[in-house]
């Protein structure tokens, strides 16, 4: 009963983002090839495929714009990753990153010479786990100092895959996605709303570390930690010693400024009703 009524609750923000003005779409962009982008600084944002194709109700727009647009508040360069194929179908709000790329599943082989990666856009259990394998794959290789890797909860969308029938959030999960479906429509969480569905931070961790990056292809000199919103978890490899380099897996909820969520755009109403 609860979840019923915590989901009534929250139908008319979600039924709110299936509108045209969300999708509206950037002209045709001109893809720039792998050898001419040039990533400078010490970060860069990677928006991996945000598409109505699969996330039909926008879960992950209101945290890829934040994104963008902290990004270049910051002089940060941005890469969106896009396919050749129905265009209209991507719901980028601003269409001047600073590299469009043409890649049809995530994938990339421009090189990644910054220290800190942001990710945002793309459907978690393929994309964009496509788009972090990838850079993991560019950071292999001779020890690079220090790395971090930051995916953002509210810009990421999922469809479940990864959740399985003996968690006690399935059903609940479940759903809550089927509840969106409709014909046309593939109907999406993104996860930060899983995250507040799970309820529980340490299975919430443990359906995060089902689909890490790939961290096992950086060289075994790497210490490597996890980091869910600035606390750490835990070292998922030791490195070789007190002085080996560091690569963060971080998680964030959002990178709006602050790292608050704003109370027209929050959450909380989609699961525990107006009881917040």
């Amino acid at each position: 009963m609860q979840f019923a009524r915590s989901i009534a609750g929250g139908f008319f923000l979600l039924t709110l983002w299936n509108t045209g003005a969300l999708a509206a779409s950037c002209p045709t962009p001109k893809f720039t090839e792998a050898d001419n982008v040039f990533l400078t600084g010490e970060s860069a944002l990677i928006v991996t495929h945000p598409s109505t194709i699969w996330d039909g109700h926008y879960t992950s727009k209101l945290g890829m714009d934040a994104a963008v647009r902290i990004a270049k508040a910051q002089n940060i360069p941005v890469v969106y990753l896009a396919g050749n194929s129905e265009p209209e179908s991507y719901f980028f709000s601003d269409c001047n990153p600073k590299y469009w790329v043409s890649s049809s599943g995530g994938e990339f082989s421009f090189k990644v010479p910054v220290k800190h990666v942001y990710s945002v856009g793309g459907h978690w259990e393929y994309c964009q786990k496509t788009t972090m394998a990838d850079l993991m794959e560019q950071w292999s290789g001779p020890t690079r100092g220090d790395l971090k890797v930051t995916q953002v909860l509210d810009g990421l969308y999922t469809m479940g895959d990864t959740v399985r029938r003996s968690d006690s959030y399935y059903d609940a999960l479940t759903q809550f996605i089927k509840m969106f479906d409709a014909p046309g429509v593939n109907a999406r969480a993104n996860m930060f709303q899983v995250q507040r569905l799970v309820n529980d931070e340490a299975k919430f961790i443990e359906l995060l570390k089902r689909n890490l990056p790939p961290y096992q292809r950086l060289h075994a000199e790497y210490r490597v930690e996890l980091i869910l919103n600035g606390k750490k978890i835990e070292d998922l490899q030791a490195g070789t010693g007190a002085t080996s380099p560091v690569l963060t897996l971080e998680f964030v909820d959002t990178l709006y400024d602050g790292g608050v969520i704003p109370a027209a755009h929050h959450y909380k109403t989609i699961f525990r009703g107006d009881q917040e």
